[in-house]
């Protein structure tokens, strides 16, 4: 890696790097589909059935009539979601997720939560900060910060948070 040109670094973190970030991340001059297929097109990695299987993540996290819509016009939790999907788009080796589910009900907590065990399934890593605990059912391990220092969680995967 630290040989790498940072224009290799930046593609290379685009290609096998996705992150579901805990604030906005939308560009607003874009679509709701557009701005899920936007890592795709950076590098023009996105391949002929990138358009496609953007409108597949959105209809599985119920998004999908809003694809023509600005992200203006969107909820926090659609927001969250259009962030996830374009995450699960890029096919990448590692999913870093801040609060994934923090903007969503129940019933969207439990989609994300289970797409991105899919995605772990499929072979990337998936590494997830949440205060969340339905998360827990979800992971393979499980860690928490106590006082500033990281510990396995005494519940541990498909446990009770402490």
């Amino acid at each position: 890696l630290y040989a790498l040109a940072d224009r290799e670094l930046s593609r290379m973190r685009n290609e096998r790097i996705s992150v579901i970030p805990q604030g906005r991340s939308a560009v607003d001059s874009l679509t709701v589909k557009e701005n899920i297929l936007l890592p795709g097109a950076l590098y023009g990695t996105g391949g002929a059935g990138a358009e496609t299987e953007a409108e597949q993540w959105m209809e599985q996290l119920g998004i999908l009539p809003l694809a023509d819509s600005s992200p203006k016009e969107l909820s926090g939790g659609e927001l969250r979601r259009m962030a996830v999907a374009r995450a699960l788009c890029a096919h990448p080796a590692v999913i870093l997720a801040d609060e994934p589910t923090g903007d969503l009900d129940d019933e969207n907590t439990r989609r994300v939560l289970s797409l991105l065990k899919e995605a772990a399934e499929q072979g990337a890593a998936v590494l997830l900060v949440t205060h969340e605990n339905e998360a827990l059912r979800y992971c393979d391990e499980a860690w928490r910060m106590d006082a500033g220092e990281l510990r396995p969680n005494q519940g541990g995967p498909g446990g009770k948070a402490d």
